[in-house]
């Protein structure tokens, strides 16, 4: 107490030379001031007192001319924040060790900026001279499960610490969580992606780097972050990634790789090849300078790689063409016939768009059997016959639910084929946490054959567009398992 007050007495002797001295301040940039409540914790401060000498000082300030005031509060100021949330303090953020208050004095709004708007993600694009990239896979999804969005493909990273450069963010993730030590590049792709995280927009760079070691590193896995990691052939990567955003540089770093590419597709190693700036290469071929992309709940863009547009039209990405949902049909729909077989399909969160364009398809009669859109665990029950027992072993947005689903639906309408598809639409994520964008789709077949694959997340909020995308993503799969089968 005596301390406070003999502060106090040293700010009124002082307030001759200057108004805004009541409380004892610093000053700040932008004619601030800021008040660190510490030291009045510390000398155990009256609160009744405290709040008279703040009133004192608002009106010292006010009179001064002071555009605003910030409060560093420990934690065990409490009481003391309590006061200035009645005299008008908002907080700012807050730290381990305390928190940050602050109020605008000038009339009219407030031009304090708001505290950190984003979170930055870094990974590494980590290529070996066999043409192969480090890939890893998270011990546990989104929703906890062993399945799901989370538990995909994807490439070794993880948040920039403060003060933190990119390329040293880079090859610390990649050696903590593979024990690869490995070489920054350059920055080869990224991501804005909004109301992430505690609401926060989130900036991902994809980091094309090299390994130090020759040959294939030797893995050291993080067994506590990690449930597997491995080098994967570039062209298998492509077709796996949990991102969409990764599934296009792979085929960028395909495109700058040329032949050794096809010699990995083809099970040879590249092992004279030099993938060293692989992805540069790409930069100078046709690929330079896409457009900065910009759609609803975030933009995405870079020099590298556009992704799909909400039309899904057909497209040369990273100098790959990819088909339109038409186009897909119609190569399931010649497939089908070819085989005297039909297809049913049960559709959720793609809304019946996997349906709608295989019924567009001259001939449908032919090879369509039937199509569900069950969107609801009654529905699932009474068409599909799919108990609750059944559907609470196996989750929504799960792979398990979507074979589950392309069985059931097949078994109830006695069809060759069955296809099951099960995401979140969006806008917002479902009960379980997983993120809009997410969906699995699986195909159920003659002969116990069976497929199942978790899409690349869209990183987009808009129902339209993820709905086009998980119906595209269906057919897509369907394509393919009937092509192998054309070929076995």
């Amino acid at each position: 107490m005596l301390r406070f007050r003999r502060l106090l007495a040293r700010a009124d002797a002082h307030s001759r030379r200057s108004l805004s001295s009541a409380l004892p301040q610093i000053t700040m940039p932008f004619n601030a001031v800021r008040v660190d409540l510490a030291d009045l914790v510390a000398g155990e401060v009256d609160v009744a007192e405290f709040e008279r000498s703040l009133s004192a000082s608002l009106e010292l300030w006010q009179t001064d001319g002071t555009s605003a005031v910030w409060l560093s509060a420990p934690e065990d100021a409490g009481a003391l924040v309590a006061v200035a949330a009645r005299h008008g303090f908002r907080y700012h953020h807050a730290e381990a060790g305390g928190a940050m208050l602050n109020r605008w004095l000038p009339e009219g709004e407030s031009r304090i900026p708001p505290f950190a708007t984003h979170k930055v993600g870094v990974a590494g694009l980590v290529l070996n001279e066999f043409d192969e990239v480090l890939v890893i896979r998270e011990a546990r999804g989104v929703d906890g499960g062993a399945t799901g969005f989370g538990r995909g493909w994807k490439l070794p990273g993880g948040l920039a610490d403060l003060g933190e450069e990119l390329a040293v963010t880079a090859a610390r993730e990649v050696r903590e969580e593979t024990g690869v030590r490995a070489d920054f590049k350059g920055v080869v792709g990224f991501r804005h992606q909004h109301d992430t995280v505690f609401g926060r927009s989130d900036l991902y760079f994809v980091c094309e780097m090299t390994p130090q070691e020759a040959g294939r590193a030797e893995l050291s896995m993080d067994t506590q972050e990690l449930a597997d990691c491995k080098w994967m052939p570039l062209p298998e990567y492509a077709s796996v990634a949990e991102s969409q955003m990764n599934t296009v540089l792979a085929r960028v770093a395909m495109d700058g790789l040329g032949s050794s590419a096809d010699r990995c597709a083809a099970g040879g190693g590249g092992g004279g090849s030099s993938t060293a700036g692989a992805v540069a290469a790409a930069r100078c071929s046709a690929l330079v300078a896409q457009e900065l992309l910009v759609k609803k709940g975030g933009s995405r863009g870079g020099v590298l790689y556009r992704p799909y547009g909400p039309q899904l039209d057909e497209d040369a990405i990273g100098g790959v063409q990819v088909p339109t949902p038409r186009a897909l049909a119609t190569q399931c729909a010649r497939l089908l016939l070819a085989r005297g077989e039909n297809v049913s399909l049960a559709e959720s969160s793609s809304g019946g768009a996997a349906a709608s364009e295989l019924v567009a398809v001259e001939g449908a009669s032919q090879f369509f059997g039937d199509s569900v859109v069950c969107y609801s665990k009654a529905s699932k029950q009474r068409v599909l016959g799919l108990s609750e027992d059944e559907q609470s072993a196996a989750r929504s947005a799960t792979e398990e639910h979507a074979l589950m689903l392309a069985r059931a639906v097949r078994e109830a309408n006695g069809t060759a084929w069955g296809v099951g598809e099960t995401g979140v639409a969006g806008p917002g994520p479902n009960g379980r946490g997983v993120p809009p964008g997410c969906c699995c789709v699986a195909i159920a077949g003659p002969g116990g054959i069976s497929a199942v694959r978790t899409l690349p997340n869209t990183e987009c909020t808009e129902r339209s567009h993820n709905m086009a995308r998980f119906g595209h993503g269906a057919l897509q799969l369907l394509a393919e398992i009937l092509e192998n089968e054309k070929e076995a």
